[in-house]
């Protein structure tokens, strides 16, 4: 960014905050959890993995908090990097259309299998993509309080799409009295950013509102790896498309208003971003989520307890060409309701919880521009409509759940705790999930927790549903028809089985020592997946566009214009994989670090020769490897506080080698990468200034990628790790 642009931003910020700045000193008065002890943040209740044990300590899986204040220092642009950044076990994994996360060696493609909370709430989308893309890749991250990451399933209260793990964004800043906070940053890429809040508390009522605006023209794609190879049908490579690197611009408003026992927010996010691994003409993708949440919460006497929420969504996908051109959009609504009474008996040894959950799902809507339709290139949008390229056709999906939580403890040393929950769906029937467990404080310093818990995923809603016309989906309606089309019956395809829910069986082995201000935190997994849904493929051929009509369907769906038909089928078989992942975090006056590694590997494979090669698997029989997902990742973030206004950041973040996603021979990126982001601060009488540099050493490298329906051999990686980057932001409060 050209210094004059900064030096208004300067302007602007400073004359802004001499206004709003007031006596106090923010480091006296920072309510943010990066404030506390260790001791004291330990102590900090969480509820995203349990309704009965809300201790941070007493977790039944495990699980990463990441702070307001880690979030600001850690040089992380969207949600999917600051995991990257901070969280054992996981990773983000680039793809050819999307941008994945990965737990534990597992990278999905379209997230779908991955469930993502707002304040406890799910908000993962049925039709298709799971994770909003506006919130899981959005830009701005400051409207975010804190996120509470599960590393593992976590069906057994959440249901649905917590297979891999799930992620809880928390809005709530909780405040005393009135507060009021402006924020302005810029820097390279053309990187604009603008930011105001604040809330009042009075007697039985507070309110607050979060309103921002992030521009981020980015840096041209490297001319490397797949950018370089990949081209599409008519020969144009990535590179050639003009991709720029992270570039989006993103709005949100958050506001929210809690009376007594009653709470009502709005979040209102929209953003556009470049899709800059796409090799096709749907290389941007837009995103608008309304989402409206009413919660109560009350006790009635110290012993009995009710939480009961609903909630509605609004949410529109739209992709686009580089040029603006529409190449496709939908809408899908979405409600849901969730009531849960706790009860503890008098002397706190018993607590259990039981709740209902239901949610409905109206996908196949037209968005704001009146259309639901997909084509693959501009030259098909001048006569294709919401008729003839149907993205996904309209469907009501209905889905619920019943679920009971329960923990007795065995005096002060040992606790056993379970839970079960009955989901039921209108597409695919019933599905169970249970966990299992005890943690034994063995000494004062030292915690032990061995834990059994299961999740699962059902396919996506445009499986049952139908749609992608002209792009050869075949919906599970059609399954059976497959032997009436005569050209396939001749080649020897036959019907197709159903397709069953995904499941992940997970068991854990923990240890956490704390004293002296440090803790170290160990935990050894073992996870058996089965019945994999993966996508399928029935290929024909180029002639197929001029067959006659009985041999361009298979029932009600059109072949592709590839030349086929895709769909989603179970992989037969499992893959049993396990891992360690170990922490540690230290805290004293002056410094903090947390300090982690984590390893995955597949320890064994029950699947055909065939299937080596699947969404999850590169490699061979012999020597499997997760497909795409680095199998050894390190991590090192440091605070350093020289006094009480200023501090002093670094992340660091070191992966090995990974595996392309090819179905033999294992090609490996043997190289070790390594990234730094580094940030510097200094608060002052209600003003604020902070400098953050983005990958200060400025590694190149490619970064791991999937590329499921094109050329395997083609992905050797993406270079979507940026160059060197630089911003400053100034904040005033009061």
């Amino acid at each position: 960014m050209g210094a004059r642009i900064c030096a208004v931003v300067v302007t602007c910020v400073l004359g802004s905050g001499v206004a709003a700045a007031e006596d106090a000193d923010p480091a006296d008065t920072d309510d943010d959890l990066s404030s506390l002890s260790l001791e004291e943040l330990m102590a900090v209740e969480v509820h995203t993995a349990s309704f009965v044990l809300d201790k941070r300590t007493e977790q039944p899986v495990s699980m990463t908090t990441i702070t307001r204040d880690d979030i600001d220092e850690s040089g992380a642009r969207t949600l999917n990097e600051l995991l990257s950044l901070w969280v054992p076990g996981y990773f983000l994994v680039e793809d050819q259309d999307d941008t994945i996360a990965g737990f534990r060696g597992f990278a999905p493609d379209n997230n779908s299998k991955v469930l993502l909370l707002i304040d406890g709430r799910p908000v993962n989308a049925e039709w298709f993509s799971g994770p909003p893309d506006a919130i899981l890749n959005g830009i701005d991250l400051g409207w975010i309080e804190r996120v509470e990451v599960i590393r593992g399933p976590g069906s057994v209260t959440l249901g649905q799409g917590a297979l891999l793990g799930v992620i809880n964004v928390i809005t709530t800043r909780e405040h005393r009295g009135s507060f009021a906070r402006t924020a302005l940053a810029g820097g390279s890429g053309r990187l604009l950013v603008g930011r105001m809040e604040g809330g009042f508390t009075d007697d039985d009522l507070t309110a607050s509102f979060y309103v921002s605006g992030v521009d981020f023209t980015g840096a041209r794609l490297r001319d490397e790896g797949w950018a370089h190879t990949q081209e599409n049908p008519t020969g144009v490579s990535v590179f050639d498309r003009g991709h720029r690197l992270k570039a989006a611009n993103q709005r949100v408003a958050l506001a929210r208003v809690t009376w007594h026992d009653l709470t009502l927010q709005a979040l209102d996010v929209s953003q556009w971003r470049d899709n800059y691994n796409f090799y096709r003409d749907r290389e941007a993708l837009e995103q608008r989520l309304l989402a409206l949440t009413a919660s109560y919460a009350k006790t009635f006497c110290p012993r009995i307890e009710l939480e009961a929420r609903v909630g509605y969504d609004r949410d529109q996908v739209a992709e686009y060409a580089l040029d603006g051109t529409a190449l496709a959009g939908t809408r899908e609504d979405r409600g849901s309701g969730l009531a849960v009474v706790t009860v503890s008996d008098a002397a706190g040894a018993n607590r259990l919880a039981t709740g209902v959950e239901a949610r409905v799902f109206d996908m196949g809507l037209p968005d704001d521009h009146g259309q639901n339709l997909i084509v693959n290139d501009k030259a098909s949008r001048p006569t294709a409509t919401s008729g003839d390229h149907t993205w996904v056709r309209p469907r009501v999906a209905f889905a619920g759940g019943l679920f009971a939580e329960y923990v007795h403890r065995f005096g002060q040393r040992v606790m056993s705790f379970a839970g079960v929950r009955f989901d039921a769906h209108q597409f695919w029937g019933l599905a169970w999930t249970p966990r299992a467990g005890a943690l034994v404080h063995a000494t004062p310093a030292l915690d032990v927790r061995a834990s059994v818990q299961s999740g699962f995923r059902g396919a996506v809603g445009v499986h049952y549903a139908g749609g992608f016309e002209h792009d050869g989906l075949l919906s599970a309606g059609n399954f059976a028809q497959v032997e009436a089309n005569p050209l396939l019956a001749s080649m020897g395809f036959t019907n197709l089985p159903e397709t069953r829910p995904e499941r992940m069986y997970s068991a854990e082995l923990a240890a956490r020592y704390h004293a002296h201000g440090v803790t170290v935190d160990g935990v050894a997994f073992a996870d058996r997946m089965t019945h994999i849904i993966d996508a399928g493929v029935i290929f024909v051929g180029d002639t197929i566009a001029t067959a006659p009509d009985a041999q361009r369907h298979i029932g009600t769906d059109l072949v592709g214009d590839w030349g086929g038909w895709f769909f989603f089928k179970n992989v037969p078989g499992a893959i049993t994989s396990g891992g360690l992942e170990l922490s540690v975090d230290w805290r004293s006056k002056y410094v903090d670090v947390r300090a982690s590694d984590s390893i995955a590997r597949i320890l064994a494979l029950e699947l055909g020769a065939d299937q080596i090669g699947n969404i999850y698997v590169s490699g061979t029989a012999d020597a499997p490897h997760f497909r795409a997902y680095p199998e050894h990742v390190s991590r090192l973030n440091v605070r350093v506080r020289p006094c009480a206004r200023c501090w002093v950041a670094a992340s660091v973040t070191r992966f090995g080698r990974w595996y392309t996603p090819v179905s033999a021979g294992g090609v490996v990126d043997g190289a070790s990468h390594a990234w730094a982001d580094l940030a510097a601060g200094y608060r002052w009488r209600g003003l604020g200034i902070a400098a953050t540099v983005k990958n200060a050493t400025s590694t190149g490298g490619l970064w791991p990628m999937n590329s499921n329906a094109a050329d395997p051999s083609a992905s050797a990686g993406s270079p979507a790790l940026e160059r060197r980057q630089v911003w400053l932001t100034l904040t005033a409060s009061r």
